[in-house]
């Protein structure tokens, strides 16, 4: 019941887990401890505690069944290697000592959570708002619209290391990006589609218009009518 309690239940208390915890950290494995170093007083000095638990990590980190403890040939094994040492049964080391390991580890991670809590509790803060960002349907539909409009950026930072590339290819990914925060829909999130014509519109004015718009109209790729009405339709931004 302890362990279920401490290690398995989800409904237990934080104080009260914690409790049961430390109650079987400091009475199981010292049972077991006391018992066997009383039986080897003159065995020079094992430690058999030491032992059990180098046991249960073998078996856990190698994938190897615990019944395997049942087997003659691994306990004629162990004998060969320490004739005092009792090897314990496999009801012993996949309950007890396999709890006990596991509570000393849960409480190690938990002394160093709370060492991390009192010295930077802003990492739990910032973890707290990441996980509400995350689970916010409407972060990742933002993240998607925000891939369409840097797309014709990227394509444009891309173009600039061909020699071939002119201001009008620039020119030309600049209004790809006007029309793709135009398509936004307003009613989903009208405050990320004022942010977004918000910062076109800063570096729009960047740009010397007249200049690119020479460039623009003299290249002969860029003067079929389907492009002067998307130039127009970008007039809106500016």
């Amino acid at each position: 019941m302890k362990s279920h309690l401490a290690l398995r239940c989800s409904k237990v208390p934080h104080n009260i887990k914690i409790e049961y915890l430390r109650m079987i950290s400091n009475e199981e494995v010292s049972e077991q401890s006391i018992s066997k170093i009383n039986k080897t007083d003159n065995s020079g000095n094992i430690d058999f505690t030491r032992a059990d638990k180098s046991l249960v990590r073998f078996f856990i980190c190698c994938g190897i069944p615990f019944s395997v403890v049942d087997s003659p040939f691994f306990q004629d094994f162990v004998k060969s290697l320490c004739f005092e040492y009792k090897l314990p049964k496999r009801t012993t080391l996949s309950t007890t000592y396999l709890n006990a390991e596991s509570v000393n580890e849960l409480i190690h991670g938990l002394v160093h959570l709370d060492k991390i809590f009192s010295e930077q509790p802003d990492i739990f803060i910032n973890a707290i708002k990441t996980k509400a960002i995350i689970q916010d349907r409407q972060f990742w539909y933002n993240v998607e619209q925000l891939k369409l409009i840097l797309k014709p950026a990227k394509s444009a930072i891309k173009a600039l290391e061909f020699n071939t590339t002119t201001l009008a290819d620039c020119f030309f990914e600049l209004l790809k990006m006007a029309q793709a925060i135009s398509e936004i829909p307003s009613f989903q999130n009208i405050d990320f589609k004022k942010k977004c014509i918000a910062i076109f519109n800063k570096r729009w004015k960047e740009f010397d218009i007249n200049t690119y718009m020479v460039a623009f109209l003299l290249h002969p790729k860029y003067r079929d009518k389907k492009l002067k009405i998307q130039f127009n339709n970008s007039k809106f931004f500016i």
